[in-house]
């Protein structure tokens, strides 16, 4: 095909086959035909509520912080069942450290899931937003919440978090505390605010 006839069979893309073929163009390298497919593209001027870009940086900040506990609930049942999994014997030292490590890492990744969750709850809060009123609202499964739950149950202190990130890193961390609920909500607001006031 000529480069007109593929301009012509641009111009009557659909904007769904034009995101496609765009995706498609990167994936193979073709800066050429994703760049002809990009200016090709029909414009217009939109309008949009003055809280769109908000709308669409909570969404992203909501997926981000959603997927970083399940992430974290996923790790947190892993080491739960290494740490019930894990038998020491008296003839096999290197056992009871097995059992020492599966635990420590229980316990770390309890400390971060319940840090997420309630960081996420702090950012809503803020927000004037019901965390747990919107995930009932969105349909969300039980799977985080279990997990969560079983995780205050087990979660150390945060200084004693420290005290195991030491243990399994067996040097020096560097600092003398664990990341916070608070350190949580200010990186969710920080990434909020950054893609809410790029409209």
């Amino acid at each position: 095909m000529t480069t007109k006839t593929l301009e012509r069979v641009y111009e009557n893309l659909t904007a769904r086959e034009r995101c496609s073929l765009i995706v498609q163009a990167g994936i193979r390298g073709d800066e050429e035909e994703r760049e002809r497919l990009v200016r090709s593209a029909s414009s217009g001027t939109y309008l949009i509520a003055d809280y769109a870009s908000y709308a669409n940086a909570f969404t992203v900040v909501r997926s981000f912080a959603i997927e970083a506990q399940l992430e974290l609930a996923a790790e947190f049942w892993r080491h739960v069942a290494r740490f019930e999994s894990a038998r020491p014997t008296a003839d096999d030292p290197a056992s009871e450290e097995a059992v020492q490590q599966a635990s420590d890492l229980m316990l770390v990744y309890a400390y971060m899931l319940t840090t997420w969750a309630d960081g996420w709850r702090m950012f809503c809060s803020e927000l004037g937003i019901d965390a747990e009123a919107l995930g009932e609202a969105a349909g969300e499964t039980d799977v985080r919440k279990t997990a969560e739950d079983m995780a205050r149950q087990t979660m150390p202190t945060p200084e004693g978090a420290i005290r195991i990130l030491q243990r399994l890193a067996a040097i020096e961390t560097g600092t003398d505390r664990a990341g916070t609920a608070e350190d949580v909500a200010v990186l969710l607001r920080e990434v909020f605010d950054k893609l809410g006031k790029n409209r």
